[in-house]
């Protein structure tokens, strides 16, 4: 678990990953037996309405997951049959984690290669650099006990209004989504995203006197494994 789902969860309204579903949601989600009602919801703006999350069809968000700060928001997705107990939709079980850093203006997409050098435990298996989105496919890391999830998951990583957005999406041991369908599941989440956030124009660069005390503050951070650490539990 990332310290910064840790420091949020000491302040309170946000239960990591770890926590959620090894309780009351982790067999219902992966094995899909059912959660005991939890709310749900099927749309999120956050960050200030910056970015908005709209799962894929037949999954929902839990509602109760949602933590929106200036520091940083996070949601957790898992098909609505699981978080709410009610059949129907089809979805294949999962469960999908959304974390959205502070904004930073001139944030540049990361390349797929810094995701996966920061994955500190695992390896990645493979990696992607798409259009607005990068991917990668590890193995041997992640929040889930293994006895509730598959050794492999998905990491995805893009940029929305100046804030770096973190998709993870994790599956039942042998599950298809353990494979290519959890990538295409991830890379509609993030097309989802990105057609129902609004676009912000950057503001212009302001003119100031050019010192080094100002290029320092100016400059583009380059700490993507930290950043990376706080965006994935």
């Amino acid at each position: 678990m990332s310290t910064w789902i840790s420091d949020m969860l000491r302040r309170g309204g946000l239960r990591p990953v770890l926590v959620i579903c090894a309780s009351v949601v982790v067999s219902g989600c992966l094995d899909g037996s059912g959660a005991a009602g939890v709310p749900v919801a099927r749309r999120a703006a956050l960050a200030g309405g910056a970015v908005v999350v709209v799962p894929p069809a037949g999954y929902c968000l839990d509602r109760t997951s949602i933590a929106d700060r200036p520091g940083g928001s996070f949601a957790l997705i898992a098909s609505c049959e699981s978080l709410t107990g009610r059949p129907g939709g089809g979805a294949e079980p999962a469960v999908i984690t959304v974390s959205i850093s502070p904004p930073q203006e001139g944030r540049e997409q990361p390349e797929a290669a810094a995701l996966a050098g920061a994955l500190g435990r695992g390896a990645a298996l493979s990696e992607v650099n798409g259009d607005g989105l990068i991917v990668v496919q590890v193995k041997g890391a992640g929040a889930l006990p293994r006895q509730r999830g598959d050794t492999r998951h998905w990491r995805g990583a893009m940029v929305v209004n100046n804030r770096l957005v973190g998709l993870a999406l994790y599956g039942a041991p042998g599950s298809d989504l353990s494979g290519d369908n959890g990538e295409r599941l991830l890379v509609a989440l993030a097309e989802a995203i990105r057609e129902n956030s609004p676009f912000r124009q950057p503001a212009p660069p302001q003119a100031q006197e050019t010192t080094p005390a100002t290029r320092a503050a100016t400059a583009p951070q380059t700490g993507l494994g930290g950043i990376f650490g706080r965006l994935f539990p």
